[in-house]
């Protein structure tokens, strides 16, 4: 602050702070003694400036504001800003305050600001790029030389203009670059795009356009920064080597061999797309970069693949045509012709391999089949042989040696074919084969052969031209001749057995007309043989059946198998059950030409598994009902899963218990659970026996009751009352318990007339018979559980009991001990209190007398002037009513620890009486300020107490005190096992702290204690008011203090007693106590 006087103009300072030191490095109060100091300080080059400024601001009464530099006693060079404000008083002082800032790292910072931009517009006119800036308008705010070089204008052609307003940009890409101008204005894209752009002489070409958007800080697009860079030679030679690739990888592609490259690693670095293929991958990219490792090979196939690579870059030498068998990445095993060269750059160095396979799976197939078809011929059953001349054997199997009885080839190699054959038969032959060989090339037939032992056979030839010479196929059928014959007598024992035989057999063509039927079928549908032969099923059976018989038919067919049917047929006005086994049957050539059929009456047999299916089904349901009533042993689960379970099976609108009683002047049956479906109407829950008629001693005898329709109902009164309910069906099952009380399960159906059937009333009295002892196992359940919850209810109440009496014994005994150990303390006390006040007066007198000797004698002897200094008179004349103060306090304290002593000693009475709640808490907190107020080593409890009015309430005081002593310890105990983990300084910076907070809510005084200990855990929390529960360790705590204390406020005091604690940041007690005395309920 500076002032300025009518008799001091000039001024000087009047408050300098402590920045004084930081900025002039100066004392303060050195400054302000002589203020020439400061001003001395200032750079000589400033002087006049700030000279200029001050006499403008003080001539002016105007804020001063300026500048300038000055350099402190150390030397160092320092820019201050300095800015005064005046304030004219009514005297005509005037008061300037103000503040000098060290400015000196602000120009710092200007400084190199202007520096950097220097920089950066020197890059800007050098860059070899084109740079442009433009504002958001897209006109053009800066042009570099390099524009100017490309592009052809000057930075006075364009500066200032848009875009659009010279011809920049052709118009094929006009779209493109208006595209990418407003991606950058939306922020959204435009860094880079490659497009073409006209010269200022016309030319077109191709530049790589770079654009950067600015921000301010309020993130608002200020201006676009571009760089460009003419790319039209590169463009073109690029586009030159791409149409090269590209016809490189079409030939390459075009390849059928499966084409790959590694590099020296063995790492793939391309192939074309018969490889690709070949692996079953979908493009070259998935394999570049991979090994043999990555695809589908055994471990060990992508070693011994990379150990050859290794061989042929080592050696340099080529693996050509190795064929080898592989298996695809498909699981497909393929045989492989495999090639690989070395990759050789211009210096010499191998840098890859380069290899192809060509895929010779089929070629190794047809190698395979011909090495097969050589096994087979010789493993042939049939006799082969070749003779090359027409005339001499040339090859021979092993089978065409064993018909004719030699032993090994040499025998008949070279030999004439005529050897085996007697005169006669040769002469048949020839006649009869060589003339349709000359014509057609092939012969076949059959003739009589010779063994080499002479012995003669049935033989079947087949004699065939070719270009290796005939072909000669020849086989023994003696055995077949023989069967043949055997074959005709067995067709006439089948065909006696086919008409002896019950079931139907019967053969069709592929038009369904019949071909062949046996007696049983044309018993069975009363016709015969010459009139059904050649007609199809519309001639026997109903439109309907027939069609339904062509469509088996068919399916047979077009199957080509086996297949069996269940047709239903009418015979003779009834309906019978067939199974019908039909198979296709084919011609020489393996055509299907027709179906035979096979079909057997299983109508009883139906008949007989539908009675077991329902049977098994019956138990099954049975079964699942038991157990779904087993799994609960509470009667009202029992109840409603039988009836659901019931509901289902039936497909009943409604099932229900109905039980009967005999507690009122007239019996009754009344309803105790249901199921039913949604939207039924309601029915009445009891029924007097009168209005049931026959119906209710029927129940009562136990018997079943069914009605299928209630109007033929014969009972009048039963009748009426279906009818008032809407019920159409009705069903009774009754049953009765072991306890003798009779039941009924009861299934109503509103919907539409219901047929009970006997298998369901069975099943329904099974599953009364099981539902009264699952009744009887849940009542007996019941009972034995509600024994057992009185039997721990009276256990807990004994334990309470019993903890009770010891706590009150003990409380009792402490009362009295206490109220003795008071009345004790009381009467010395009160003998030291009531001499105090003399002791006082008497030493007081003492003390006037001496100063009334002093002043009369104030020369004493030299022995009293001794004793004086000796017993230090003066110092004891000031001490002692010090003393006498001091021994009036301790009275003081020991008084009010006799009164807790006397409160607290109230635990022992038995009756109850208005008090004072307060004072109860105060005579609680003296018996423990021992513990809140003298702790080792640990910094005193802060106790704060927010004390309402409260009027005096109705209660047992000795017993509430009681509470508040366990629940004020119980705190205490919990601060001092969170401050045993604080140090002190923790403990001063956060104290321990115990709130007490008194107020009335309504009838009620409500009482809070708090503490900032640790908390309790919330599973600690739900047991916190169990007997014998407690947190602390073994021997700290019997758990009955706030067992006794919840039973004192609650069942004593008709009150209530919560605990609310958050882990980690305390825990309150809130007690609720009635102002008039409130019995427990």
């Amino acid at each position: 602050q500076y002032c300025q006087s009518p008799t001091d103009p000039i001024g000087k300072f009047t408050f300098l702070s402590e920045g004084c030191y930081d900025i002039y490095e100066l004392d303060p109060e050195v400054a302000l003694q002589d203020n020439s100091i400061l001003w001395e300080l200032v750079h000589p080059e400033d002087i006049p400036t700030v000279q200029h400024s001050v006499t403008q601001a003080f001539t002016l009464e105007a804020i001063w504001q300026t500048e300038y530099r000055i350099t402190t006693p150390s030397g160092k060079l320092k820019w201050l800003q300095a800015t005064a404000t005046p304030c004219k008083q009514n005297d005509g002082n005037v008061y300037w305050d103000g503040i000098i800032l060290d400015t000196t790292e602000l120009k710092k910072t200007e400084f190199a600001l202007g520096q950097s931009e220097k920089i950066l517009r020197r890059f800007f006119e050098q860059c070899p790029l084109a740079a442009i800036e433009w504002d958001t308008d897209f006109r053009v705010v800066d042009w570099n030389h390099t524009a100017e070089k490309i592009f052809g204008y000057s930075k006075a052609e364009v500066q200032g203009k848009l875009i659009s307003e010279f011809n920049l940009v052709p118009p094929s890409a006009q779209d493109d670059v208006a595209q990418v101008i407003q991606k950058l204005l939306a922020g959204t894209g435009g860094t880079f795009s490659i497009n073409e752009n006209i010269t200022k002489t016309g030319k077109i070409i191709i530049c790589e356009w770079h654009n950067f958007a600015f921000y301010d800080d309020a993130n608002q697009l200020t201006s676009i920064f571009t760089m460009a860079h003419e790319v039209t030679e590169r463009q073109k030679i690029q586009s030159e080597l791409v149409e090269q690739q590209q016809l490189l990888r079409t030939i390459v592609d075009t390849l059928p061999q499966a084409i790959f490259w590694k590099d020296r690693n063995s790492i793939y670095k391309g192939c074309n797309s018969t490889f690709i293929r070949e692996i079953n991958h979908k493009s070259c990219s998935e394999i570049v970069g991979s090994t043999d490792y990555d695809f589908a090979l055994s471990e060990e196939e992508a070693r011994l693949e990379q150990q050859s690579d290794r061989e042929i870059m080592l050696s340099g030498k080529p693996q050509m045509h190795l064929v080898e068998q592989r298996q695809l990445p498909n699981g497909e095993e393929v045989w492989l012709d495999i090639c690989k060269v070395p990759l050789v750059d211009e210096n010499g160095r191998i840098f890859g391999i380069l290899g192809t396979y060509a895929d010779i799976t089929e070629r190794k197939r047809v190698e395979e089949q011909l090495k097969q078809q050589m096994v087979a011929i010789e493993a042939a059953i049939d006799g082969i042989a070749i003779l090359a001349d027409g005339e001499h054997y040339s090859y021979i199997n092993h089978a065409h040696l064993h018909i004719l009885g030699y032993d090994n080839v040499e025998e008949l190699l070279g030999k004439s074919w005529q050897i085996l054959y007697e005169p006669e038969e040769l002469k048949r032959i020839r006649k009869e084969a060589f003339p349709v060989i000359a014509k057609q090339g092939f012969w076949q037939g059959e003739c009589v052969a010779k063994r080499k032992d002479g012995t003669t056979f049935d033989e079947e030839i087949a004699l065939t031209m070719t270009d290796v010479g005939l072909v000669c196929i020849c086989r023994n059928i003696s055995d077949r001749k023989q069967a043949e014959a055997k074959i005709k007598e067995s067709y006439n024992l089948l065909n006696g057995v086919i008409n002896s035989t019950t079931d139907l057999i019967f053969a069709k063509n592929l038009q369904g007309q019949y071909l062949l039927i046996n007696s049983a079928f044309t018993d069975s549908f009363n016709t015969s043989v010459d009139d059904l032969l050649g007609k199809d099923d519309t001639v026997i059976f109903p439109l309907e059946v027939a069609r339904e018989l062509r469509d088996n038919d068919r399916q047979t067919i077009n199957s080509g198998n086996l297949k069996n049917h269940e047709e239903v047929i009418p015979i003779q006005g009834q309906l019978r059950t067939f199974l019908t086994t039909k198979t296709p049957f084919q011609d020489a050539e393996g055509n299907i030409i027709g179906i035979v059929g096979i079909a057997r009456d299983i109508t009883e047999r139906k008949r007989t598994e539908q009675q077991l299916r329902e049977k098994a089904q019956r138990e099954q349901l049975f079964n699942q009902i038991i157990s779904q009533i087993r799994q609960s042993l509470d009667i009202e689960t029992i109840l409603n899963t039988t009836l659901n379970r019931i509901r289902e099976l039936m497909q009943a609108d409604r099932c229900l218990f109905f039980w009967y009683c005999t507690d009122a002047e007239e019996p009754y049956w009344y309803s105790s659970n249901v199921s039913q479906i949604p939207g039924l109407p309601d029915i009445p829950q009891k029924y007097p026996a009168s209005t049931l008629g026959s119906i209710d001693r029927k129940a009562l005898h136990l018997k079943v009751i069914k009605v299928v329709d209630t109007d033929l109902e014969q009972d009048r009164t039963f009748r009426k009352l279906l009818k008032s309910t809407k019920i159409q069906s009705f069903l009774s099952v009754p049953f009765q318990k072991k306890s003798g009380q009779i039941g009924a399960l009861v299934c109503h159906n509103h919907t539409q007339i219901r047929h009970w059937s006997d298998t369901e009333i069975s099943l329904l009295q099974a599953v009364v018979e099981q539902l009264d002892i699952a009744l009887t196992q849940a009542e007996l359940y019941n009972q034995s559980r509600s024994k057992t919850r009185e039997l721990q209810t009276t256990l807990k109440k004994l334990k309470r009991t019993q903890a009770q009496m010891i706590q009150n014994e003990k409380m009792s005994s402490l009362g009295q001990l206490v109220a003795g150990v008071a009345h004790e303390i009381n009467n010395p006390v009160s003998f030291i209190y009531g001499n105090l006040s003399h002791a006082k007066k008497y030493t007081q007198d003492l003390f006037n007398l001496i100063e009334l000797y002093q002043t009369h004698y104030p020369n004493p002897h030299p022995e009293i002037q001794e004793e004086i200094e000796a017993i230090e008179l003066e110092f004891l004349q000031e001490d002692l009513p010090k003393l006498l103060n001091s021994m009036k306090v301790g009275a003081n304290r020991i008084e009010n620890i006799v009164k807790s002593l006397r409160n607290f000693s109230r635990l022992d009475e038995s009756g109850h009486k208005k008090a004072n709640l307060h004072e109860g808490i105060d005579s609680t907190l003296t018996i423990l300020d021992n513990r809140i107020n003298r702790r080792n080593n640990f910094p005193a409890i802060e106790i704060v107490k927010n004390y309402g009015n409260l009027p005096p309430v109705e209660c047992y005081p000795g017993e509430l005190n009681q509470v508040f002593i366990n629940i004020i310890s119980n705190a205490i105990d919990a601060i001092e096992e969170k401050d045993l983990k604080r140090t002190t300084e923790q403990i001063k910076l956060e104290p321990s702290l115990i709130e007490i907070s008194t107020k009335t809510v309504g009838k009620f005084v409500q009482i809070c204690i708090r503490d900032n200990g640790p908390g309790i855990a919330p599973e600690a929390q739900e047991r916190l008011f169990d007997p014998f529960f407690t947190t602390k360790d073994i021997g700290k705590g019997t758990g009955l203090g706030l067992s006794i204390s919840y039973e004192i406020v609650v069942e004593k005091h008709g009150g209530s007693l919560k605990c609310n604690s958050n882990p980690g940041k305390g825990t309150e007690f809130v007690m609720k106590i009635p102002m008039k005395l409130i019995p427990f309920q």
